[in-house]
């Protein structure tokens, strides 16, 4: 079991470059526990990124799906 928290799970489902795939690599057919606030802290990530445009609105809304 590997414990997680916004900073690896930001950019797993927001990510398509380097930093991404290699974290879904070393997730891949894990089992992941994080805080009781990570889908909170994964939002405010990706908000944020959005809003320096970093990720189009678009692409947050669907990362936001998948957290």
């Amino acid at each position: 079991m590997l414990v997680v928290d916004a900073s690896v799970l930001g950019p797993v489902v927001a990510d398509a470059g380097d930093d991404g795939r290699r974290f879904r690599e070393r997730l891949r057919g894990e089992t992941l526990a994080g805080p009781d606030l990570l889908r909170v802290e994964v939002t405010s990530v990706l908000r944020r990124h959005a809003g320096n445009g970093s990720l189009t609105p678009p692409q947050a809304d669907a990362a936001i799906e998948v957290v």
